[in-house]
């Protein structure tokens, strides 16, 4: 049990373990062209400006509440830009 931990955090620490790029999934020998490059450079950044954020609560009135809440406690944090 020891030794998955130690793994998992090694594979978590060294790389990137979340691939967003829908390109990884075309065969590897595919060379990507100049327009397909630019077009994920576009998606990809109107992507990175979002965020999701999902709230729950076993109380439906509270999770609407600090749902409502969170942007402006984000806002004014400075965290974000806008």
């Amino acid at each position: 049990m020891a030794a998955a931990a130690v793994f998992l955090t090694y594979m978590l620490a060294a790389r990137s373990w979340l691939q967003t790029d829908v390109t990884a999934l075309l065969p590897q020998e595919q060379a990507q062209d100049d327009l397909l490059q630019a077009a994920d450079r576009v998606s990809e950044a109107q992507l990175n400006g979002q965020v999701v954020w999902l709230v729950g609560s076993s109380d439906a009135d509270k999770a609407c509440q600090t749902a409502s809440e969170q942007p402006q406690s984000w806002r004014s944090s400075g965290i974000f830009e806008t």
